[in-house]
C-alpha cells in the first residue's frame, strides 16, 4: 500500500517514470490491492503511454467489477483540486473504465454494505 501511495504522489507531481516504477512494484507485491491498478492506469495515460493502459484497466475491472469513473470521483472526496480529479478520471476512461451511475459517497457505501 505504501508503494501505491508514494507512486500516486509521484504521478501528481508529474514524476511519471518514478510513479510507474513504484506502482508496478506495488502490484507485484500486493496484486489484490486494486488501488495499484487504478493508479497505474491513470498514470500511464497521463504520461503519454496510453497504449499500455487498457490491460491495466481490464485487470482493475476484473478485480473490482463494479468500479466506475463515478467511483473514482467519489474516492477523491478529500481532494479540492478538480483538475487533478478530472485528469485521473480521463486517464481511467482511456484505460477502459466505464462511466457508471453516480456513486454514493464513501459513508453511504459503507452503510449499504453493512
Amino acid at each position: 500500500m505504501n508503494l501505491c501511495v508514494l507512486g500516486r504522489a509521484h504521478c501528481f507531481l508529474h514524476e511519471h517514470d518514478e510513479a510507474i516504477e513504484l506502482l508496478e512494484q506495488s502490484i507485484v507485491l500486493n496484486p489484490s490491492f486494486v488501488q495499484g491498478y487504478f493508479a497505474l492506469g491513470f498514470t500511464l495515460t497521463c504520461c503519454g503511454r496510453a497504449e499500455e493502459a487498457p490491460p491495466i484497466g481490464a485487470e482493475l475491472m476484473r478485480r473490482a467489477p463494479g468500479y466506475t469513473l463515478a467511483t473514482t470521483r467519489s474516492d477523491f472526496f478529500f481532494c479540492g483540486d478538480v483538475a487533478l480529479i478530472e485528469r485521473c478520471v480521463e486517464g481511467l476512461r482511456r484505460a477502459g473504465v466505464p462511466q457508471g451511475p453516480p456513486a454514493a459517497r464513501r459513508g453511504e457505501r459503507a452503510r449499504e454494505a453493512a
